[in-house]
């Protein structure tokens, strides 16, 4: 991405529907609309949660 805000293609790439508005949440001009770093985190986890059982499944419910 190189300091810059990702292309529609590129977001498109992203698979999961909440990653894809949590980054463009991340790229707002606002600094101050942008997520703090625990609603990011909150967004990963709940996906996270989401997936079928993997490895980042069972860390994430480790750490709920």
């Amino acid at each position: 991405m190189q300091g810059r805000f990702p292309a529609d293609k590129e977001l498109l790439m992203i698979p999961v529907p909440e990653l894809r508005t949590l980054l463009t949440r991340c790229w707002n001009n606002e600094p101050d609309q942008r997520p703090s770093v625990g609603d990011c985190f909150n967004v990963v986890k709940t996906v996270a949660l989401s997936q079928p059982h993997t490895e980042t499944t069972v860390i994430a419910q480790a750490n709920a």
